[in-house]
């Protein structure tokens, strides 16, 4: 599955290409288009070939930029600097958090968020393709 030409010296997918390009430089076109796009979808709900390599997989970017080679990348480790923890990450470590979720389920998010917007005069239509967004010169948005 993997590209053989890509195991040891390969060149370096841009930093602004598309998901799919660089990874399907990395892999077999076939894992990219199968496994790679299914993994897109479900994660950012869009097309592989239009999704930042850097920006989705910053590690399978820095690994092939630092050791020239995703698997020698990836062999060799990463950056095992610790990152600073917001105090409700602490907290969830602290207390040893498995999961989290809303009273009444996640669903209450977007409940709220949709009656918060209606209050405001905003009018929702639900199972309904979105066709354009546009900024209108006010500065609001026309759906």
């Amino acid at each position: 599955m993997l590209n053989p030409s890509v195991l040891l010296w390969a060149p370096l997918p841009s930093p602004g290409c598309c998901y799919s390009q660089g990874l399907t430089s990395l892999l077999s076109p076939q894992l990219a288009d199968i496994v790679i796009d299914s993994l897109c979808r479900g994660v950012f709900a869009g097309d592989c070939r239009r999704l930042s390599l850097r920006s989705c997989f910053p590690f399978l970017y820095d690994a092939e930029c630092s050791k020239r080679s995703v698997v020698l990348g990836m062999v060799a480790g990463g950056d095992k600097t610790p990152h600073p923890d917001s105090p409700l990450i602490q907290r969830s470590k602290k207390e040893k958090w498995s999961q989290w979720s809303l009273r009444g389920g996640m669903q209450t998010l977007s409940e709220a968020l949709e009656s918060y917007i209606k209050d405001k005069g905003v009018e929702i239509h639900k199972d309904t393709p979105v066709e354009a967004l546009e900024r209108r010169a006010d500065g609001r948005w026309q759906v």
